[in-house]
């Protein structure tokens, strides 16, 4: 699966989101970033893309470029309490940018 669905609806946004998802808990963290970023381009307010992509990058080691998308998706209203419970990602969930970024109003 190389993104079929994709070509079939482009531009639908959940679907490329959850592309995005399979790949990364498939362990494509990679491909998951790339394309969870395409779908930050197509819909730049869909919070899930940006925490999604987080959780992908986080995966990678890419600590800064993970807390971004995490603060991005948090100021769209994505909750706290699912990045708190994101498996896979404890190295950056014990850093102390994390933490502070989770203390923040």
């Amino acid at each position: 699966m190389r993104g079929e669905g994709l070509s079939l609806r482009p531009g639908w946004i959940v679907l490329g989101d959850n592309l995005g998802a399979f790949y990364n808990e498939n362990g494509d963290p990679a491909r998951a970033a790339e394309i969870h970023a395409a779908s930050i381009a197509a819909e730049p307010e869909y919070e899930w893309a940006h925490h999604n992509r987080g959780v992908a990058l986080a995966r990678l080691g890419h600590t800064e470029a993970a807390l971004a998308c995490i603060r991005r998706a948090l100021e769209l209203g994505h909750p706290r309490w699912r990045v708190a419970a994101e498996p896979g990602i404890e190295a950056l969930q014990r850093s102390p940018a994390y933490r502070a970024m989770m203390l923040e109003d």
